[in-house]
């Protein structure tokens, strides 16, 4: 048949309507008013500030704040250190530039080009991208300001000028992300594993039901985008908080695990989709959806107390009534297992060592 389904693709991932992807990305979240409230204030007080001293480069303040500031604070101090190390970098380089090129455009053109380049090639290779644009744009940015200012002594003054620009509104975006409205990456993190283990239970509640439809909608965001998310919060979240690397190995496994459960839930419901019209569910499949339900929502109760769960709960085993359940269903059960007997391994050695 010319309209037979793709076999490694999902019925209802080929037409996401652009609306929905839209709403994905412009949908609020929580804590989106404080930080819009933030930025707000810092802009209005950069921009008075800037007004009553006649600052030059006033319309490009506003456009750094809203630059450097990033989720959570960790992100948008580490973002505003190294701005600063590069926008002083930038300008000393900009003045040695016009110190060996003057007013000789022949070689202050391909100067610039060669600035803009490198600053691309590096926004699209470093972690942090907006050093390398930063760095770019104020290479070529000030040896535009050549022509207007003839006198050289204006000029290097228009260059010290641009670093202020930069500088004062990046400082206090990096203050206010401290002090006003402040966003913990552990928090952050804390969340994400609220949310990834109550997206699995709704979901496995959906597909013992029946409902294909809405357990693969729950589902398949973060079946698409993995755990880089949960891993880069991670790695934020210790360095804050520097207590929690006693934890990070079992917190990576629990990424891992969680992110593992979710392809194989999607993959199953997927599966389940293309076999036929009619969705009819073996009872083992029921039975095992069901205990994935009660398994995450206990996950899920433990991640929002605050606490990493300690895995001392026992699961009841899973019997099947009728027939085998699915390999995706099975493999999320050993998943489960696992999480659990790592961890009670975990905690015999420090047992011992205090018991000895």
């Amino acid at each position: 048949m010319t309209d037979q389904i793709p076999k490694r693709e999902c019925p209802e991932s080929r037409g996401t309507a652009f609306l929905g992807v839209l709403w994905e990305c412009l949908r609020p979240f929580p804590g989106r008013a404080q930080i819009t409230l933030r930025l707000a204030l810092i802009c209005t007080g950069v921009v008075l500030v800037a007004d009553t001293f006649r600052m030059p480069f006033q319309d490009l303040m506003p456009f750094f704040i809203l630059f450097i500031t990033k989720e959570e604070k960790v992100t948008t101090v580490v973002s505003a250190l190294l701005v600063l190390i590069t926008a002083t970098l930038a300008i000393g380089v900009a003045i040695l530039l016009f110190k060996y090129t003057g007013n000789r455009a022949e070689v202050r053109i391909p100067a610039i080009a060669g600035e803009i380049f490198v600053g691309m090639f590096l926004f699209r290779v470093l972690a942090i991208g907006s050093v390398g644009w930063i760095l770019g744009f104020l290479c070529a940015a000030s040896q535009s300001l050549v022509y207007l200012f003839p006198s050289p002594e204006e000029t290097v003054h228009q260059f010290l000028w641009l670093w202020v620009a930069i500088a004062f509104p990046v400082v206090l975006a990096c203050l206010a992300s401290l002090l006003l409205f402040p966003v913990s990456s552990v928090r952050l993190l804390q969340r994400e594993f609220v949310t990834g283990w109550h997206a699995v239970a709704a979901a496995s509640a959906q597909l013992s039901t029946g409902s294909l439809a809405a357990g693969m909608t729950l589902l398949r965001p973060r079946a698409k985008s993995g755990p880089t998310r949960f891993l880069k919060l991670l790695k934020l979240s210790l360095m804050e908080s520097p207590g929690l690397k006693g934890k990070q190995v079992q917190l990576r496994r629990l990424i891992l695990s969680l992110d593992k459960i979710t392809k194989l839930i999607f993959s199953y419901g997927c599966a389940r989709q293309r076999s036929s019209g009619v969705v009819e569910f073996a009872s083992s499949d029921t039975v095992v959806l069901e205990e994935i339900n009660r398994r995450s929502e206990g996950f899920r109760r433990e991640f929002e107390a605050g606490s990493v769960p300690s895995g001392a709960s026992k699961f009841a085993a899973i019997k099947a009534a009728d027939s085998f359940p699915a390999l995706q269903l099975v493999e999320v059960e050993n998943t489960f297992d696992d999480l659990a007997n790592n961890r009670v391994e975990s905690k015999n050695p420090a047992e011992k060592t205090a018991g000895g």
